[in-house]
């Protein structure tokens, strides 16, 4: 392997392929400025076992010098390798089209025999590619896979490993864009589920999904309001209207619940991921070690730490107490509404309300904070407890 010098960034290598992940390492240096070895063995380890992965490897310091960042990506060939291994679920054609029709289409697994079956919602013309998406899970995989499958093993790097997340690609991201509030957006509005899940996973396609569902449902409830308005404006606030207007939210909220559990379920078929969780992948940040797992039969990373349960106790600890101490901050300047309404001081009531807004927002920066770092420390093993935790790093 052709040493490469830390301290110049190399433009060529930068440009090389458009990558799929980054892996960010701390490059620690001396009192001269030249980088330590143990930095540089590290660098020169990590980037050997992603070649011996047969993975496209580039690298390049940061402006400071002080970071170093991997680029890491994989031709179709090993792309395709990797789904077969993993079981990739793509979309595909039930029955064989020269038109793509979205009616017509399921998620199996992927094979290599019946390759010109499956799509991509990005490119419909050309030879047959993995979205971006498809793309980051299967290099996640074979960074994250043992050295018997062929993969890197990273998890045994996670403790010296400053970050590693994946790449955006320009050119699916303008198509969500024009399908979202562009000239290919419907006039209606609503959002492009299947780009959406094709780009940023099945969770996030979810969460929009249920948005232009409950979007579409608050018509029928705003028409029903402005019904309610308008008598209420023609004969008075003590009308019939109101009580079955009340009595149609209540079925309304009820049905709507009902029918977007079908709608969820429907999704979750068609995205064949209704075992998610079952299958879902250790974090790339999870610290842990391979252990044997007598249940599963196979080694799987596990939190060893004797700390990780004090330190989820003291979580929750801090938790309930940040809390308290939000609370009471926020109690103090309801009361003093309170008295300043009941004497009539005007003035007084819009000078708390101007106190309380000013206290909220370090009250929020600090409690997000605290939430980011108990969050970080309890090393959640997946992606799904992580989320289930408040707030998300993402929300940083």
């Amino acid at each position: 392997m052709e040493e490469h010098n830390p301290h110049v960034v190399d433009t060529d290598m930068v440009g090389f392929t458009p990558a799929d992940y980054v892996i960010v390492l701390p490059q620690k240096r001396d009192d001269y400025g030249e980088v330590l070895k143990r930095s540089y063995n590290l660098l020169v380890l990590i980037v050997r076992n992603l070649l011996a992965a047969k993975l496209e490897v580039s690298w390049f310091p940061s402006t400071c010098g002080k970071m170093v960042f991997i680029r890491a990506s994989a031709n179709h060939d090993r792309l395709v390798d990797e789904a077969e291994r993993v079981e990739l679920q793509r979309r595909q054609q039930v029955r064989f089209k020269r038109e793509y029709d979205p009616d017509n289409e399921t998620f199996t697994e992927f094979q290599r025999a019946e390759e010109h079956t499956f799509f991509n919602t990005f490119k419909m013309n050309g030879p047959v590619t993995f979205t971006s998406l498809e793309r980051q899970r299967l290099v996640l995989s074979i960074m994250m896979a043992p050295y018997a499958e062929n993969g890197a093993q990273m998890q045994e790097y996670a403790p010296y490993i400053s970050d590693m997340y994946p790449m955006h690609d320009e050119a699916e991201v303008q198509v969500v864009m024009e399908l979202s509030y562009g000239p290919r957006a419907h006039w209606y509005g609503g959002c492009p589920i299947r780009e959406l899940r094709d780009y940023f996973g099945e969770e996030v396609a979810l969460h929009f999904a249920f948005l232009d569902f409950e979007t579409q449902w608050l018509s029928s409830l705003a028409l029903g309001a402005v019904c309610v308005q308008a008598d209420q404006f023609l004969s008075g606030r003590d009308t019939l209207a109101t009580p079955i207007f009340a009595l149609f939210a209540q079925i309304w909220a009820i049905c709507i619940m009902e029918f977007w559990v079908r709608k969820e379920n429907t999704l979750k078929s068609q995205w064949n991921v209704e075992n998610f969780e079952e299958t879902e992948t250790t974090r790339p940040e999870f610290k842990g070690a391979l252990m044997y797992n007598s249940v599963s039969g196979i080694d799987e990373m596990t939190d060893t730490s004797y700390w990780t349960p004090f330190k989820r106790v003291c979580g929750h600890l801090a938790i309930v107490f940040t809390i308290l101490i939000a609370t009471s901050i926020a109690l103090a300047p309801t009361l003093a509404r309170s008295y300043f309404l009941e004497s009539a001081d005007y003035l007084g009531v819009a000078l708390v309300a101007a106190a309380t807004y000013l206290l909220l927002i370090p009250i929020s920066f600090v409690t997000k904070r605290i939430a980011l770092w108990i969050t970080d420390i309890e090393n959640h093993r997946t992606e799904t407890c992580l989320l289930y935790t408040s707030p998300s790093p993402r929300d940083s």
